[in-house]
């Protein structure tokens, strides 16, 4: 909790000095209790563990992307419409934020109309 001192000062629960209501970030949800300087170190710490955690779920590469252009045979897979003359968006099967893999074997090829009507599912 910050404590208030004066109306204009708080105290930053981690360094322990008085500053001004706008040298406090935010964090998480509400307001911090944390000044922006002792943040600093928080927030790019945070950043790197999503970012080894995104790495950690493998990679594709281009020919892969290719190799899946000719299986599909230039189709989109929902509505088979033909890809070269619309162009295509690469999609995950199962999608990253639940729990599925960047991987080769989870991506399809969809018309751009298709990809973005499905929305998150």
């Amino acid at each position: 909790m910050v404590r208030k001192v004066e109306g204009l000062l708080l105290e930053c629960t981690k360094c322990k000095k008085m500053l001004p209501r706008g040298r406090f970030g935010r964090r998480g949800k509400g307001k911090a209790s944390w000044c922006k300087e002792c943040l600093k170190p928080y927030k790019a710490s945070a950043a790197a563990t999503r970012q080894k955690r995104m790495l950690g779920r493998g990679k594709f590469k281009a020919d892969d992307v290719k190799h899946l252009y000719v299986v599909q045979g230039a189709r989109c897979k929902l509505c088979n419409r033909h890809l070269g003359i619309t162009g295509y968006h690469v999609d995950h099967v199962i999608p990253i934020a639940k729990g599925g893999l960047n991987v080769a074997y989870n991506l399809q090829l969809l018309c751009p109309k298709c990809n973005l009507s499905k929305g998150k599912k």
